[in-house]
Formats: structure tokens, sequence, C-alpha cells
């Protein structure tokens, strides 16, 4: 059963958004009907096209959802996200239909908006130690696990007490079909394996990776390789998910090559050898130690 008091603050959250977004297209309609030139605007247009637009991406970006309304870091990064959007389709738009006055109107709610909405993050930390950090505490974490078949997966498994099996919700992803009674009682996907000598299996693997992921909306994903593990770590960061990537303990010498691309996209990447260790690769101990 849902938290009730989860369900208000994300529906309080979402009505403060879109008054502020509108509040945002008014101001700037009316000073620069005022100040600068009149604007023969339908208001009722613009303002639909903002709220969908702002509804769509931050759908995309998860920022309502039970796991990521509760966490400042999260809100931040979904909203700079949905900002980014909105720039994009401005441009757009700016590029299209080069009339000054629109293009002037349009840049004034850009930073408005931009303003508004990075104000109202910075505020929301008052939040952090009190009302938002209790909901955190009673909220499950969903996981997504991904590793490919073989040695990865049985590192994939060892991390199993980890996940908190009873308390949190986890599912796993792998590259074969028959592998879900290893993780019995949990929510299993399998995937086309790949790897970079098999172009079009690439494509296949990231296309279902990225579907599982919107699909199953995990606030974090883990990962222990290979090819499968990359596509997570990639779509999490365009998604906004939190990423953890531990490079597979056969690589001794140097990390994977899938390993030296991760540490420019995730959160965290781990090694299993204490002389890969630096600044951006951390080292916690071998998964396969008894």
């Amino acid at each position: 059963m849902k938290n009730n008091t989860s369900i208000y603050l994300r529906f309080f959250f979402l009505v403060c958004d879109i008054i502020l977004i509108n509040t945002a297209l008014l101001v700037c309609n009316y000073l620069l009907n005022k100040y600068y030139t009149p604007l023969y605007l339908n208001l009722y247009s613009c303002i639909s096209a903002s709220v969908i637009i702002w509804l769509l991406s931050t759908n995309l970006f998860s920022l309502y959802t039970e796991q990521t309304v509760v966490k400042n870091n999260a809100v931040f990064r979904s909203t700079s996200r949905s900002i980014v959007v909105y720039l994009f389709i401005f441009s757009i738009y700016s590029f299209l239909f080069t009339n000054t006055v629109n293009i002037v109107f349009l840049l004034s709610y850009y930073f408005v908006l931009a303003s508004g909405l990075l104000l109202s993050r910075l505020l929301s930390r008052v939040f952090e130690n009190s009302v938002i950090a209790r909901l955190n505490n009673n909220e499950k974490v969903n996981v997504l696990a991904i590793a490919s078949i073989g040695g990865h997966w049985v590192q994939l498994l060892r991390l199993m007490p980890l996940f908190n099996l009873s308390t949190n919700q986890v599912t796993f992803v792998s590259t074969w079909e028959n592998v879900d009674n290893m993780v019995e009682g949990h929510k299993y996907h399998a995937v086309p394996d790949a790897n970079r000598h098999n172009k079009f299996n690439l494509l296949k693997c990231g296309w279902a990776i990225f579907a599982i992921i919107i699909s199953s909306r995990p606030q974090i994903i883990i990962t222990t390789g290979a090819a499968p593990g990359l596509f997570g770590v990639l779509a999490g960061r365009l998604l906004g998910i939190k990423t953890v990537w531990i490079d597979s303990i056969a690589n001794v010498e140097k990390l994977s090559l899938s390993g030296y691309i991760a540490i420019k996209l995730a959160d965290r990447v781990y090694t299993q050898w204490e002389h890969l260790s630096n600044r951006k690769v951390v080292f916690a101990g071998n998964i396969l130690e008894e």
C-alpha cells in the first residue's frame, strides 16, 4: 500500500510547479506588453503548450515518482533535464519562426522559468532534514541489477545479500532465458547478448535495456558488466537514475573497456583490485571473497 503522505507530497509538488511555470509565462507577457511591444499571443494555447512540455519531460525524467520526489538531488537532476528540453524546443521554434517579438518573449520566459524552478529546488532543501528525510527512510528502493551471463552474472548474484531483498524491490536482467530460477521471487528479463563485434545485436540489446528501464523505473541501476550493463549505465545517465558499475574481478591488470567508458557515465565505479583504484574508481573489496 502506498504511503499517503508521499502521494500528497507528489501532488503538492506537481501543482506548485504548474502554478510556477504559468506564473512565469503571465509575468513575461505582462512585462513585455507594458515595457517592450504588444504581444498578440493566445495565452491559453501558450499555457497549454508549456504545461504539456513540462509534464512530458518530467515524466520522462521520473520527477514525480515515489522514489525520486523525496530526494532533493534526484529532483534537481530531473528539473535540470526538463529545463534543457524547454531550451531545445524553444531553440527549434525560434529557428523556424524568426519573429523578433516572439523570440524576445521566449528568451524572457525561459530565463524567468529556469530561474524560478531552480530557486524553488534550492529552497526545497529546507525540507531535506524534516518531512522529506522521514519519507525517504520509509520508501522501498527499486533496484535494477544487470549482468551478462557467465562470470558477470555469478558476481552479480554474489551481491544479492546487499540488495536487502526482503525490503527492496529488485529486478534482474541477463542474457539467458533459463536463469530466472536463480532469482526466484523476483522479476527477471532476458535481453540479447552482444559485444562490440556484433553491431546489430548491440542495437537490439541497447533497445531492450532501455525499454526495461522505462517500464520498471528503477531508483538505482547496479551492474557487473558487460555490454548490457553499460547500456544500463548510459540509460540511467540520460534518465537521471543513480548508477553503480562494478568491474569484473577478471580484469586484474587494467579496467575493462566498458569500465573505462563507465567512468564517464556512472555515479560510482568500483574495481575489485586495490592497485586499480584511483580518485574515480573505488576499491571496497572482492565480490568472490569467502
